[in-house]
């Protein structure tokens, strides 16, 4: 099955592309000074849409509509919020 996928150079690009930015979001959460808290105990899970918590990916999102987390925040150590929360609206897909 690999080599039917290293046969597609679009794919390879972006399984590349995919993997260095999971390897730089994992440096990023591990040697951060102060260290930085990746939330991924409610990725995937569908919750009300909170402007100040999460970005929309695909469109506008209004408040309290459900929506599913994509991406987690990220937080400092102290529980400051440094990114948001990638979300989809629910009915998206």
């Amino acid at each position: 099955m690999w080599r039917k996928v290293e046969q597609k150079e679009d794919v390879v690009k972006c399984m590349r592309s995919a993997v260095s930015q999971l390897c730089k979001l994992y440096i990023y959460v591990a040697a951060c000074d102060p260290p930085m808290r990746l939330q991924s105990e409610g990725m995937t899970a569908e919750v009300p849409f909170d402007a100040v918590e999460h970005a929309a990916l695909d469109d506008k999102i209004k408040a309290g509509t459900a929506c599913v987390v994509v991406l987690p925040t990220l937080r400092s150590r102290d529980g400051e919020l440094k990114t948001k929360a990638l979300v989809l609206a629910a009915d998206y897909l």
